[in-house]
């Protein structure tokens, strides 16, 4: 009984590792199909936000009779638009880094987990105790599951020659060894199986799968990159508006007229 419930344990390990995997591989794959696009939607909805927050700086000018220096506007908008900065900066950067996640053939993906699997039976920590007490045990585990994330088929075949010998000089009785609370572990892997089926990035997988909902996708963030547009264009007419009717001048000479 305890050995099939170890098995059934293994298998749901596998499992759930393989569906995290999978995840990873949609968000980088929905990040090369529609990364820069929705980049260049925030960016547009950026340039909406610095107007508006514009138009409220100079309303407020109008308000108190005061003139605008450019030198205040300036800094104003670069402290209150900074987080809006920083997201974007991190949607480009996310967005060029994807392009040059090589895609892996039928062969690695199969390959590498078929090793995954025959590592994860020596060296995961929820079967093996020894790997929470060895460094290097834990080191090895990391490169492996970085190797498996990557379809990395050479390096898998390498870390298994050093796993093997890791586990040989500390004696590692393998399959023998007892696992603890294995009703509760089985339980708590099913829970968080399910958790990772409905939930991103794994539930991108629906999307990036289905060539009509990609498509779809792709006209959705078109139209909502022009609409920002056609916004942002009405925002800075309104601004031009503002300042014309209003007499405000922006001063670049630091005087307050």
């Amino acid at each position: 009984m305890e050995k099939e419930k170890r098995r059934i344990y293994e298998e749901l390990l596998m499992e759930r590792d393989q569906l995290r995997k999978e995840g990873v591989q949609s968000w980088i794959t929905y990040k090369q199909m529609f990364g820069q696009l929705t980049a260049e939607v925030f960016e547009e909805q950026v340039a909406c936000i610095r107007c508006k927050k514009t138009i409220a700086y100079l309303q407020k000018a109008r308000n108190w009779n005061k003139g605008v220096k450019a030198e205040d506007l300036d800094n104003y908008l670069e402290r209150v638009m900074k987080p809006y900065k920083v997201q974007l900066e991190r949607l480009l950067r996310d967005a060029e880094a994807v392009k040059e996640t090589e895609t892996a053939t039928p062969y690695e993906v199969k390959r590498s987990k078929e090793l995954y699997r025959r590592l994860a039976r020596m060296l995961h920590p929820d079967l093996n105790p020894c790997t929470d007490g060895s460094e290097i045990l834990q080191e090895l585990w990391l490169r492996v599951q970085d190797a498996y994330d990557g379809n990395d088929v050479k390096t898998l075949l390498e870390l298994e020659v050093l796993v093997r010998k890791e586990l040989r000089e500390l004696g590692w009785e393998g399959e023998d060894q007892e696992i603890s609370d294995l009703d509760d572990r089985i339980r708590e892997t099913e829970e968080e199986i399910e958790r990772i089926r409905n939930t991103e990035p794994y539930t991108l997988k629906d999307l990036v799968c289905d060539p009509e909902k990609c498509a779809a996708k792709q006209e959705e963030l078109e139209k909502e990159r022009t609409s920002f547009r056609e916004y942002h264009s009405r925002l800075k007419q309104k601004m031009l508006e503002l300042m014309q009717e209003g007499g405000i001048e922006i001063h670049v000479d630091g005087t307050d007229n």
